[in-house]
């Protein structure tokens, strides 16, 4: 167990009056014994006493007091559990810490059936005999909405014409970050799930490189505004039914842009 561990673990024993559980879950499980791999986040799902009212915002405080909390949010709020995701600067190392709370109600409903390696690190508790394997990963692509994005790419090429780099810049990021999105989204249709505790190695294609930006240079801009364009496009034509290609509207708006270059 790591240095690190002992101390949640033992912070929260005394500051969580209300606790009945705590499990570990993820990769920090193989560090029980020797720390294999400090870029582990530790998982931690803190179970509640039945009838313990779940106080988030005091919860959050115990976490806080762990260290340097440099960053953190919240995710999947609800009145049975939260996440609370922080990073926690603790004897000079940076630590990852998902604090997932939960009431014991939610415990024996869901938490208890998951078929998810766990282990029991204080408290007791009662383990569904038989587990419920996790829900094939529907299409990622079926929530995904591309409006807004291609709205972007209006604002942005009108920023550019207007010489506004600042804000066409931010929206330009903005688009290869979407486009980063959809890269992600295949990947997790392809490979069935959307954890990933390693990557692939993949790059931006050489045609998206970032290097190739720059706003002095108004023509090779567009053309990457344009070549961006048309991959998130084909991005979502092979993934996305009922999807309607979007990108020659772009490339129509850009050749405007670069028309406006040459009036001067």
């Amino acid at each position: 167990m790591t240095d690190f561990l002992e101390h949640v673990l033992s912070h929260l024993v005394k500051q969580v009056k209300e606790l009945k559980a705590l499990v570990l879950r993820g990769s920090r499980q193989s560090d029980l014994d020797a720390e294999t791999d400090s870029w582990s986040d530790t998982d931690l799902l803190i179970v509640l006493n039945p009838a313990a009212e779940l106080q988030k915002e005091r919860l959050f405080q115990v976490i806080d007091e762990l260290g340097f909390v440099i960053g953190k949010e919240i995710q999947g709020v609800s009145e049975q559990s939260v996440l609370y995701r922080a990073a926690i600067e603790y004897e000079g190392a940076v630590h990852l810490l998902d604090a997932h709370f939960c009431s014991y109600e939610e415990w024996v409903s869901t938490e208890a059936y998951r078929d998810q390696a766990s282990t029991l690190l204080y408290g007791s508790l009662e383990w569904a005999e038989e587990r419920r394997p996790a829900a094939p990963m529907p299409n990622p692509f079926e929530a995904y909405a591309s409006d807004e994005t291609w709205f972007k790419y209006f604002i942005a090429i009108k920023k550019f014409v207007r010489q506004d780099h600042l804000i066409g810049l931010h929206l330009l990021l903005d688009l290869v970050r979407e486009y980063l999105v959809v890269e992600m989204l295949e990947r997790d249709k392809q490979h069935g799930t959307n954890i990933h505790r390693f990557g692939y190695g993949e790059l931006l294609p050489s045609s998206l490189q970032l290097s190739s930006v720059d706003v002095s240079r108004k023509e090779e801009l567009y053309a990457y505004m344009g070549r961006l364009a048309c991959a998130y496009d084909a991005k979502l034509l092979a993934n996305q039914e009922g999807y309607r290609s979007k990108a020659a509207l772009v490339i129509a708006y850009l050749e405007q842009a670069k028309a406006s270059l040459e009036r001067g």
